[in-house]
C-alpha cells in the first residue's frame, strides 16, 4: 500500500474545461497544511496525505472554508483503505449542485435538489470500475456552464447536463462513509472552455448510453429510474410540474391545519434547537447547567492535555483526532478520566431530567406524530377530507410519471408482480 500518491501531474488531456487559476492547490506535506481546510476528529492529515481515519463513524465530511467558483476543474488522488464509498460533493451550504459518488465498483454523477432554484435530484450517469483498496487512482472533474465530465481515464468517464450545475459555488467537500481512506494531491482550478467539445460531446454522450449499469436488485433499478423520470418530467412537462405543485399546495394546508400529524422529524429538531437557543437566553438554571457542562467537558481535555503535553505541539490537521483516540483510551484505563467523565454525566443528567422536553428521540418524535394522526382520523372528518384530497393528488403524480416514462413503468409492473408472489 503506497502512502503517497504518484505524480500529481494532470495526464488528461482537457475534454471539456482547461484549468486556469488556482484556488486549492494541496499536498498535505507537513507543516504546510492550509488553515482553510475545516478538521473534526475523523479526519487528519499524516505522512504527507489526508486521512479519513479509522475512528468510528459514518458519512463524515471534510470541507475548505468557503471558496468561491464557478467553471472549474477538479482533481484529487484518492485510496481506499477500507470504506465502500468517497463523494465529492460541491455547491453552496445546505445546496449541493452535484456529488461525484465513487464506490469500490463504479462512480456515478448525481445532481441534487434545490428549492431555492426548483431543481429535483437527477441521476447523470454511472461507470463501472474496479477500485482495489490500497492503490491510488485520480479522478479529473471539468465544469463549465451546466455541463460536467468525470473521468479516471479516456475510458472512464460520466457526462452530465443539468442547469443546477450552473451556479457560483461555495462549498467544496469530501465525504467518506467510514473507516478508512486517503488524499493526495486536492487541486480545484477556475476554468475556460477547452474546445473542440461540441464534436466531443456527441461522441461520448453515444459511449455512455450503450455502456450498461451494474447489475442491481428490482428495487434500487425502480429507485434509481424514478429520479432520472421525475428529474425529466420536472424539466420538460408541464402538466407534470402542475400535478406536484397541487400536490404540495394541499401537502402545506394539511401541515398548516394540523401540524402535530404532520411534523417531520426534520421540523421537530429544528424547534427544540430553536427552544435551547431561547432557554439559553431567557432561562438562568438552563445558562447555568449548560456552562457548568461545558466547563465539565473543558476540564476532560485539560486533563488529557496535561496528561499528554504533545497534544499542544501538534497543528489543526491532526489534533483533534489525536484529542479523540486518547479519550477513547483513557474512558477505559485511566481513573481520573473516568471520575470526569462522571460529573459531567451527573450535569447531564440534572439538565435532562429538569429539560425532557429537550431529550425527545427520533422515534419518540415519530411515535408522537402516529399518536396524533391516529387520534385525528379517528375524530375530525377535516382531517379525513384533507388526507383524501392529499392522496388523490398524489396518485395523480404517480399515474402521470408512470405514463411519461415506460421504462418506469415496466419497473413499477414488476415491482407489483414481485410483492403479490410474495405474499
Amino acid at each position: 500500500m503506497g502512502l503517497h500518491a504518484e505524480n500529481p501531474a494532470e495526464p488528461l488531456e482537457p475534454w471539456l474545461a482547461r484549468a486556469d487559476t488556482a484556488i486549492i492547490e494541496e499536498d498535505f506535506t507537513s507543516g504546510e497544511i492550509a488553515k482553510d481546510w475545516f478538521f473534526t476528529e475523523w479526519w487528519s492529515s499524516r505522512d504527507g496525505v489526508l486521512l479519513r481515519n479509522d475512528l468510528p463513524g459514518e458519512n463524515k465530511r471534510l470541507f475548505w472554508k468557503k471558496p468561491s467558483y464557478r467553471d472549474a476543474v477538479i482533481s484529487f488522488s484518492f485510496s481506499f483503505r477500507g470504506a465502500e464509498e468517497i463523494r465529492l460533493v460541491s455547491g453552496t451550504p445546505g445546496k449541493y449542485n452535484f456529488v461525484v459518488r465513487i464506490r469500490r465498483d463504479h462512480f456515478r454523477v448525481n445532481t441534487a435538489s434545490d428549492s431555492t432554484a426548483g431543481h429535483l435530484p437527477s441521476i447523470q450517469g454511472e461507470c463501472p470500475f474496479r477500485f482495489e483498496a490500497g492503490t491510488w487512482y485520480r479522478l479529473r472533474v471539468e465544469v463549465l456552464a451546466d455541463e460536467l465530465l468525470a473521468r479516471i481515464d479516456d475510458e472512464h468517464f460520466v457526462v452530465g447536463r443539468h442547469p443546477i450545475i450552473d451556479r457560483r459555488r461555495s462549498y467544496f467537500a469530501f465525504q467518506v462513509d467510514g473507516p478508512s481512506a486517503a488524499f493526495d494531491n486536492v487541486r480545484l482550478l477556475s476554468a475556460t472552455g477547452a474546445g473542440g467539445w461540441e464534436g466531443r460531446r456527441a461522441k461520448l454522450l453515444q459511449a455512455q448510453a450503450k455502456r450498461p449499469w451494474l447489475p442491481r436488485n428490482l428495487d434500487e433499478r425502480h429507485k434509481d429510474r424514478k429520479v432520472i423520470a421525475r428529474d425529466h418530467a420536472w424539466r420538460t412537462d408541464a402538466r407534470y410540474r402542475e400535478l406536484v405543485e397541487r400536490h404540495e399546495s394541499l401537502r402545506k394546508l394539511a401541515r398548516e391545519q394540523f401540524p402535530a400529524a404532520h411534523i417531520s422529524t426534520k421540523e421537530a429538531r429544528k424547534k427544540i434547537a430553536v427552544l435551547r437557543k431561547k432557554l439559553l437566553q431567557n432561562d438562568a438554571e438552563y445558562k447555568t447547567l449548560t456552562r457548568a457542562i461545558n466547563k465539565a467537558q473543558r476540564n476532560e481535555d485539560l486533563h488529557l492535555q496535561k496528561k499528554n503535553p504533545h497534544l499542544e505541539t501538534l497543528p489543526s490537521s491532526g489534533y483533534k483526532a489525536a484529542l479523540k483516540k486518547l479519550r477513547l483510551q483513557a474512558r477505559d484505563n485511566d481513573p481520573g478520566f473516568i471520575a470526569l467523565l462522571e460529573v459531567t454525566a451527573a450535569l447531564e443528567n440534572k439538565r435532562k431530567n429538569a429539560y425532557p422536553q429537550l431529550e425527545r428521540t427520533n422515534d419518540e418524535i415519530v411515535a408522537e406524530r402516529k399518536a396524533a394522526w391516529k387520534k385525528l382520523h379517528e375524530t375530525s372528518p377535516d382531517f379525513r377530507n384533507s388526507n383524501g384530497k392529499v392522496t388523490k393528488a398524489w396518485r395523480e403524480v404517480q399515474a402521470h410519471l408512470l405514463k411519461s416514462d415506460p421504462e418506469l413503468a415496466r419497473l413499477e409492473k414488476e415491482r407489483q408482480a414481485a410483492k403479490k408472489r410474495a405474499k
